[in-house]
C-alpha cells in the first residue's frame, strides 16, 4: 500500500466520522467541527485517551439508566405543572 492511498482511506475516515459526529450532535458548532477535524487527524495511529463530556441535555438525550430517565420525566412533569 502506499502513502497516496493510505492519505486517502485516512481522509475518508476522517470524513466519515464527522459525518457521523455532526448526526450525533447535529447544532455542533463551526469552531467545535474544526477542533473535532484536528482532534481526529492528529490522533492518528497514536493512543490518545480522550474524555467526552455531555452536557445536560446530551446526557438527558442518550442515558439508558432508568432511574434517571424517571428522575427526568418527573423533572419535566414539574415543569409542564408550573408553566401552566
Amino acid at each position: 500500500m502506499d502513502y497516496v492511498e493510505l492519505g486517502s482511506m485516512l481522509a475518508n475516515k476522517i470524513q466519515q466520522l464527522m459525518i457521523f459526529f455532526s448526526l450525533l450532535i447535529p447544532d455542533m458548532t463551526n469552531e467545535e467541527e474544526q477542533l473535532l477535524d484536528e482532534a481526529l487527524i492528529y490522533s492518528n495511529n497514536n493512543k490518545v485517551p480522550v474524555l467526552v463530556k455531555a452536557s445536560k441535555a446530551e446526557h438527558e438525550m442518550i442515558t439508558t439508566d432508568r432511574a434517571e430517565l424517571e428522575a427526568i420525566l418527573r423533572q419535566r412533569q414539574k415543569e409542564h405543572t408550573h408553566s401552566e
